[in-house]
């Protein structure tokens, strides 16, 4: 297989977005359209495999998929379904009130975080270094000049090129890592003040629909049925990791 060999059908963004919903792997309740509230989202700590609604003896609960076809591979017991749901209920309630007051003491102080570095900081850096490398490359340039004047002899003037050449690709990954940390900033913020938003929209929610939860969650993390983590999609004002934010509920 080569790569890139053909224009694809799809792009990337599309391709892993579908992809990703299919390793939801979401079920449909028998004779329904609607899928199981928790479907595809419920992940084993343990071993990290799936775990799947079972309903026995009209009790439904989640487990994982590993200990049932190989029990020596992994331990973690089954949970209640309903239990999963209170815990992820309180955890997004927890988060609509967490995400909101942060919120207002972010705007009040000016959509900046406490030890995190500032939008203008940033841009002041970015102006530094863009002019440094400005410095440089006339610099380089006038050497050339120097070595026809007989002001630099041959030797210099190659090593004082390579210097700053090295000097002017320093400031080159200084100003890339630069736009690119303003670029995440502004990302990050665009996503926030979005679930920011839609929690304000739904206020304080009492009852879950799978839309709510395909907006919110990334996954859930069973270790057993005190041990519940829940990771949302968005990344929080306050902390940035990766794409998710983590809540226990012990």
């Amino acid at each position: 297989v080569i790569e890139g060999a053909h224009e694809p059908i799809i792009t990337d963004e599309i391709f892993t977005i579908v992809h990703g919903r299919f390793a939801r792997h979401t079920r449909t309740a028998p004779e329904n359209q609607a899928s199981y509230l928790l479907s595809g989202l419920v992940k084993c700590a343990s071993c990290g495999g799936r775990m799947n609604r079972n309903v026995s003896n009209g009790h439904a609960r989640y487990r994982c998929m590993t200990r049932i076809f190989a029990p020596e591979k992994c331990q973690c017991p089954s949970v209640k379904e309903a239990l999963l749901e209170e815990a992820v209920l309180q955890a997004v309630q927890g988060q609509i009130q967490e995400l909101v007051d942060a919120k207002e003491v972010i705007d009040a102080a000016g959509k900046e975080t406490p030890g995190e570095r500032s939008q203008n900081e940033y841009l002041l850096a970015l102006n530094r270094a863009e002019q440094e490398k400005k410095r440089l490359t006339e610099a380089k340039f006038r050497l050339y000049d120097n070595l026809e004047r007989g002001i630099l002899d041959q030797d210099e003037y190659t090593q004082l090129k390579a210097g700053y050449k090295a000097e002017i690709a320093a400031q080159d990954a200084q100003i890339e890592r630069l736009q690119k940390s303003l670029a995440d900033r502004k990302e990050a913020r665009k996503q926030d003040d979005e679930f920011i938003a839609f929690f304000k929209k739904h206020g304080s929610i009492q009852a879950m629909d799978r839309d709510v939860l395909n907006h919110l969650l990334d996954h859930i993390e069973v270790s057993d049925s005190r041990h519940i983590d829940v990771y949302f999609k968005f990344s929080a004002e306050r902390k940035k990791s990766s794409t998710s934010q983590r809540t226990s509920r012990i």
